[in-house]
């Protein structure tokens, strides 16, 4: 349904990828809201699906390591690997 919006659905067609890190953003705020240790993991596996935009993933891991989220940390770890 948001697709259906036109300046989206135009951006995201003509290569732009704003649309993607706002989305990812999101999924993480999401998911730090939340306290399990899975969703900790998750965390940091969404943030590493932000290495396509080298300077907003590496903000993202600095500020994991800089609050000492380890389990994001793990999380994230795996994500660049995989």
């Amino acid at each position: 349904l948001v697709f259906l919006f036109a300046p989206l659905l135009h951006g995201v067609l003509a290569g732009q990828n704003t649309a993607i890190t706002l989305f990812i953003y999101a999924m993480a705020l999401c998911l730090a809201e939340k306290n399990d240790k899975i969703s900790q993991y998750a965390l940091g596996f969404c943030l590493s699906l932000l290495a396509y935009k080298p300077n907003f993933g590496c903000l993202a891991i600095l500020f994991l390591i800089l609050v000492k989220d380890w389990r994001a940390i793990i999380g994230a770890a795996f994500g660049l690997v995989s």
